[in-house]
Parts: C-alpha cells; structure tokens; sequence
C-alpha cells in the first residue's frame, strides 16, 4: 500500500489511511516525521489522532513541512555523493558491481520500500530519470 505521506505536493487532499499502523509503517522511530507524529500521539486519544492525522494531509502543518524540507533536500543530498564519488570507473575484472551512488537515508528508505529494489535494471532507470543527480551505473 503507498505511504499517504507521499501525496504532499498540493494536488488535492490525500486518501485516509485505512488504520494507523498501515499508516505509521514505515517511519523509523529515530526520524524527524516520527518525533511528531509521535509527540501528537501522547497527546491525544487514538480517535482524536486519526483526526489530526487526516487534517494533518490534508491541510498541512508540522509533519508536511518536514516533508516538504526532506524534498527539498534531496536533490542536494545526491549532489552531494556525486561529487563525492566523480569520476568512477567499473572494474570490469571485478565480479562485483557498483549499481548506483545514492545517499544511505535513500538507500534505506528504497530497500524499506522494496527490498529487491537495486536489483532490478528498470527500477534504477527511473530513479535516474526521476532525479537526474544521482549516478547510476546501469
């Protein structure tokens, strides 16, 4: 099921999660987005949560301008690891391959989203098309 957190870009409201464990799934404890949301959950009952949670998508506030930051960052964040990593070349004596450089926030958060996700040859093709500063070796 896609995480409703990912429709923050203004194109109308976002769907409701269908509960709130499909819907905190795949925050880590340790990030910024859990922090609040968790913070708002003490303060709540259960009901009232689902509530703010909804109006949260919907309308914006704490967790949508943390996502926005995180969007915003991203395309700095690949820039970052491309220069750090320019001029690569594979070895092609090498029964190892380098299949793309991306920042290890990324990395975890596409193996959380699909564990098989950088061993498939298409998937590495979007993410190259869909942010062109990331160095993909495909």
């Amino acid at each position: 099921m896609p995480n409703p957190a990912h429709n923050l870009g203004g194109a109308g409201p976002c769907p409701a999660p269908p509960s709130l464990s499909a819907a905190l799934a795949d925050l880590s404890p340790t990030s910024a987005a859990f922090q609040i949301i968790a913070k708002k959950a003490k303060e709540t009952t259960p009901d009232d949560f689902l509530k703010w949670w909804r109006d949260e998508l919907r309308t914006g506030g704490e967790l949508n301008e943390y996502m926005r930051r995180e969007k915003a960052q991203t395309a700095a964040r690949y820039r970052a690891v491309a220069r750090k990593n320019a001029g690569f070349k594979q070895n092609n004596k090498s029964d190892i391959r380098k299949v793309a450089d991306v920042p290890l926030r990324d990395y975890f958060r596409w193996l959380r989203e699909d564990p098989d996700f950088f061993a498939d040859n298409k998937n590495l093709r979007s993410l190259k098309r869909d942010n062109p500063d990331v160095c993909v070796y495909v």
